[in-house]
């Protein structure tokens, strides 16, 4: 790395830890499409391991859903990400400083009206007939670096049955922020 790459490297980083949000900010970026792609790449990962896809590329999509896609062997996947996140504790977190205010403890039932809200906004694009015939395999890819609810708790209160049927969207996976005991970010297929 040259200095000016190094130059440039570090005023992003300046810029990115200047961001106002430090709640549950593992996958914070200032910039939608570099975060985007840099959380689906997680997810590439995982699929060509899982499913021992070949992947040969990851691009943004110009229009938005979905935010990018996969180009495998064999099909395009569509890839809309979400953060699952506590938006009141990111609120008092900027209001009042505190990097991991005081906030409601995850519990099976908040996790439920969370991830459902989000499948049925998720769901209900308004080009969603069109991405439907475009895209056979549509991915909702949350995210979360919630302090609270981490791979294990996660676990703990997930109930699989408890998601709502969604028409567009053909798979759901969880993808965690960095876990010491895995030493990795973890994936989980929801559906």
């Amino acid at each position: 790395m040259d200095d000016k790459q190094l130059e440039k490297m570090l005023r992003e980083i300046s810029r990115a830890s200047s961001l106002p949000r430090k709640h549950a900010n593992f996958f914070n970026w200032h910039d939608k499409e570099i975060k985007e792609l840099d959380i689906a790449t997680y997810l590439a990962g995982y699929l060509s391991l899982e499913e021992k896809l070949v992947i040969k590329t990851l691009k943004a999509c110009e229009l938005d859903p979905p935010d990018c896609f996969l180009i495998t062997e064999s099909c395009e996947i569509a890839i809309e990400i979400v953060e699952l996140v506590d938006s009141s504790a990111i609120q008092k977190q900027i209001k009042e400083g505190f990097l991991y205010p005081e906030q409601d403890s995850w519990t099976e039932e908040k996790l439920e009206k969370t991830l459902n809200e989000l499948i049925t906004i998720k769901d209900n694009p308004r080009n969603r007939t069109s991405l439907h015939k475009e895209y056979p395999r549509y991915v909702l890819l949350l995210h979360t670096d919630e302090p609270e609810l981490n791979i294990n708790r996660f676990k703990d209160i997930f109930k699989p049955s408890s998601l709502i049927e969604s028409s567009l969207i053909s798979e759901i996976y969880l993808l965690f922020s960095f876990h010491p005991e895995t030493g990795n970010c973890p994936i989980l297929r929801l559906r």
